[in-house]
């Protein structure tokens, strides 16, 4: 066995030299031990790797073909005092890992503990972990695989679809969930990687008019407790295999590869989510399974008053070092494997606050963290989507509209204060606020908020670098927001403690399922008015898988372990039910949107950009129809839109209407009608009201429109949100591109 210099870490097959490199790192290791396996699971031989350069265990032999299983145990000092942890008895993944064999079937144990467990669920003493364990934990563990780097995928004529930021609508969903109940697949598909790419889900997802598709981990993770299961995966064991519990057959990744071939050719893009901010080995009472027996010390941020225990930033027991060199390297190794493997086009980060947590200021964020900036300087990455999450949960973990370079990030501030607008109260200026963007938050140039009066020296605007949202995995479904006041939270055995306690919610007089036909009813319009609100808001959107169906999870807003109906998509059975009704409506709201120049814009829309006639590209509108100077602590928003601003955008794949037209929305959250004037604009013809919430049917087809003329009164129903569209007159037109109807999902 020789010590060559490694290229890359992990487990390289060389045809021309006809065997294997091995390359860990480990900083504190004494001595690493390569271990071979069978078919069967039984461990045959093993090998000692040489230390190397920048502490890099390698070894070669000739003899070891793609196929092999394989796994490490590394030598050390057991000593918790001082942060290390080093176990020989314990089989550890290797982090660069491309395959992994019998991960499905894997379960926690007591073997898997460094100390003495005799129950993965039982209580244990604080300082159980003084007592190292001796029993080998090979048998049950999953094992590595050396992979073939010159066997390919058939891409073929591949192309990543590069839909810009500003035209991005983000499905998110869950791998199994989505399609698990979805009736329109064969058994054998529901809930697979394959599902993704069915004709049905594409189908789908088309009629939504939604650009990517983002799902939960699929980077390989564990269930962490005995008998419950790890639904959402936001536990990783190893960053560079999709786990194989989402595969139709026995090869995970050609599955992966081929949904994600199948996407693209759609024109969809495929976002992962990923975490890269703690691992599945917890505190330092968590099990060993890989990189806490590799180096503790390196992986992991510890506490540097005592090593024994680790930085928490997380509330998930553990932070991963990701400002020590190697492990940064292993993320960007990690991530530019699953973009140029997998032809992924983007990442949602989970807790990207902790990423930033720099030790050389007692582990506070920095949006300059080395790691932020090693992405976007990244060859491969750089050109991706990167959006994360602006938390975490230690000290000044809140970091909304401060993240570094190049990302993107979740609003949370969006949802907020649309729902409190359409299920309690809240003002006219912060709705109008969260619907142009939230520029407040977001404009690092300092501007002031979308609802402002602007002047024309205000000419730098930045662009929006929020994605906002209703719903997400985590929190209640959209149509449990309106039907719940209580977290119902029971059947994940915590008590009803865990989940979201503080969520903007209204159950509209009873919880939970009714069949009072008013609370029924207000219940239906409150849906679609924050529905609609989030289709016509500035900037990129994410929506949750089911939330256009109305999926209830009844009243549980933490289903991380529910892998079961709970958890799972509801799909509706026949076109004739409220639910298909809800898809309809969201599909005909999104082609709305599409048509709208100034919400498909990167920059924000401050009222600057105006068309030949005068008119700008938002303009908030009093009742009387003139543009308001002044805003009260008023409940009720109007808002106008110009396409005709926009001749840029004219005739481009994503409208739906004619590009000539303005649109005017009315919002009224109050409980009494509002009368309005509807505007009065040069080159305009009358106003087509083509949504009205309140209505049996929320939206309007074309050749029903109610026409109503300009200056003319209208008098906006209770708790409504109401859509007119204008066209401009043909001959003072900004642009020449024919006439295209609006299209009715």
């Amino acid at each position: 066995m020789s010590g060559e210099p490694p290229i890359k870490l992990g487990a390289i097959y060389n045809k021309k030299e006809g065997g294997t490199q091995f390359s860990l790192f480990s900083g504190n290791a004494e001595c690493v031990e390569l271990c071979l396996f069978d078919e069967q699971g039984n461990e045959t031989r093993g090998f000692f790797l040489e230390r190397q350069d920048n502490n890099i265990w390698t070894g070669f032999s000739p003899d070891i073909q793609p196929g092999q299983q394989y796994g490490y145990r590394v030598h050390g000092s057991y000593d918790p005092n001082n942060g290390k942890r080093f176990n020989p008895h314990k089989l550890l993944i290797d982090p660069y890992a491309k395959k992994l064999s019998g991960e499905k079937d894997f379960s926690l144990r007591p073997e898997h503990f460094a100390y003495v467990v005799h129950d993965v669920n039982e209580s244990r003493a604080e300082d159980a972990d003084y007592h190292m364990d001796t029993r080998d934990s090979a048998p049950f563990m999953p094992k590595c695989v050396v992979t073939d780097p010159y066997s390919t995928f058939d891409w073929g004529n591949d192309e990543r679809p590069h839909t810009s930021w500003s035209h991005t609508a983000i499905y998110e969903a869950h791998v199994k969930g989505l399609t698990k109940l979805f009736s329109a697949l064969s058994e054998t598909l529901r809930g697979t990687y394959k599902a993704l790419g069915s004709s049905p889900v594409v189908t789908h997802l088309k009629k939504l008019s939604m650009t990517a598709l983002e799902l939960l981990p699929v980077q390989t993770f564990i269930d962490e407790n005995t008998g419950k299961t790890n639904y959402w995966g936001y536990a990783p064991l190893n960053y560079f295999t999709p786990t194989t519990r989402y595969a139709q057959g026995e090869n995970a990744g050609e599955e992966l590869k081929t949904t994600v071939k199948s996407l693209h050719e759609s024109g969809i893009e495929v976002i992962l989510d990923v975490v890269y901010n703690h691992t599945c080995e917890g505190n330092h009472l968590g099990p060993t399974l890989s990189f806490k027996g590799i180096d503790n010390e390196a992986y992991y941020a510890l506490q540097p008053e005592n090593k024994r225990f680790n930085i928490d930033d997380t509330g998930c027991g553990n932070l991963f070092n990701v400002n020590h060199p190697q492990v940064l390297l292993l993320v960007l190794n990690s991530l530019s494997h699953m973009a140029e493997e997998y032809h992924i086009d983007g990442f949602r980060y989970d807790l990207l606050n902790a990423m930033g947590r720099d030790p050389a200021h007692g582990y506070g964020y920095s949006k300059k963290a080395p790691l932020f900036d090693a992405i976007m300087d990244h060859p491969v990455l750089k050109g991706l989507k990167h959006a994360g999450e602006p938390w975490d949960t230690g000290m000044g973990g809140y970091n909304l509209g401060n993240m570094p370079r190049g990302f993107y990030e979740w609003s949370d501030q969006y949802k907020k204060s649309v729902r409190k607008a359409w299920l309690h109260e809240n003002s006219a200026s912060d709705l109008a606020e969260s619907i142009s963007g939230s520029p407040l938050t977001f404009n690092h140039n300092g501007k002031h908020g979308g609802h402002s009066v602007q002047t024309e020296s205000d000419t730098i605007i930045r662009a929006n670098t929020s994605v906002h949202d209703l719903t997400t995995h985590d929190g209640a479904t959209l149509w449990d927001s309106t039907a719940y006041n209580q977290r119902h939270n029971k059947k994940n055995g915590e008590n009803n403690n865990d989940g979201c306690k503080s969520e903007v919610v209204s159950n509209h007089g009873t919880e939970g399922k009714t069949d009072d036909p008013a609370i029924k009813a207000a219940r239906i319009h409150a849906y679609f008015n924050m529905m609609a609100t989030l289709t016509l808001s500035h900037g990129p959107l994410l929506m949750r898988a089911g939330d256009e169906m109305m999926n209830t999870q009844n009243g549980n807003n933490n289903v991380y372990c529910q892998d079961n109906k709970i958890g799972w998509v509801q799909w509706p059975e026949s076109s004739d039910t409220e639910e298909q009704r809800a898809i309809d409506f969201t599909a005909f709201m999104m082609n709305l949107r599409n048509m709208s120049g100034p919400l498909m814009r990167a920059q924000f829309p401050h009222g600057l950009k105006i068309d030949e006639h005068g008119v700008k590209d938002l303009a908030w509108i009093e009742t009387t129809g003139e543009e308001k100077t002044s805003w009260e602590e008023e409940r009720f928003l109007g808002f106008m839109m110009n396409n005709t601003a926009f001749p840029e955008l004219n005739g481009n794949s994503f409208a739906s209407v004619n590009q000539n037209s303005r649109l005017l929305v009315y919002t009224n959250p109050c409980e009494h009608g509002i009368e309005c004037t509807l505007p009065t604009l040069a080159g305009g013809a009358s106003w087509n009201r083509i949504v009205d919430t309140t209505q049996g049917t929320p939206y309007t087809e074309t050749e029903s429109m109610s026409t109503h003329e300009q200056g003319g009164k209208y008098t906006i129903p209770p708790n409504g949100f109401l859509v007119f569209v204008q066209q401009v007159e043909e001959k003072v037109a900004t642009n020449s591109v024919p006439k295209q109807e609006l299209v009715v999902a």
